[in-house]
């Protein structure tokens, strides 16, 4: 596999769970548990949700992700930003987590940005680009 860095480690999930793009996009650090060795996946096909088994072979990969994530948030948090946009329901069962690193996406759209941008040959802005302060 030519592949790396994040790139390869959403590839390898999505292969490993059957996950769809969309869903492994949305992926958010609280939808693994590492100690039952699965992953939850949230409103998928038919806004269903469901369980897959996480891949053995990924775990050391979605912890260094998951790390990452956890240092840019902790950035984000003292530049006054940080805060997570959740779907209802997780809002209610987690008040406190719109603040907390467990909503963050594991995946955050910066780093999909960079990712993308080469697919759609370029044409994808850049957040900043998108407000007008780029």
């Amino acid at each position: 596999m030519h592949l790396s860095g994040v790139n390869r480690v959403m590839i390898r999930l999505m292969y490993g769970t059957g996950m769809r793009i969309m869903e492994c996009v949305r992926l958010r650090i609280l939808d693994l548990d590492f100690d039952y060795r699965h992953i939850a996946i949230r409103e998928g096909k038919g806004k269903k949700d469901r369980v897959v088994p996480m891949p053995e072979t990924l775990i050391d990969d979605l912890q260094k992700q998951i790390r990452f994530v956890t240092q840019l948030h902790e950035k984000d948090m003292e530049a006054g930003f940080g805060s997570v946009f959740l779907p209802d329901a997780l809002a209610r069962k987690f008040p406190t987590a719109e603040k907390s690193c467990a909503g963050n996406t594991c995946f955050p759209p910066a780093v999909l940005l960079r990712i993308l941008a080469p697919v759609f040959g370029g044409v994808i802005m850049s957040t900043r680009q998108l407000s007008g302060s780029g």
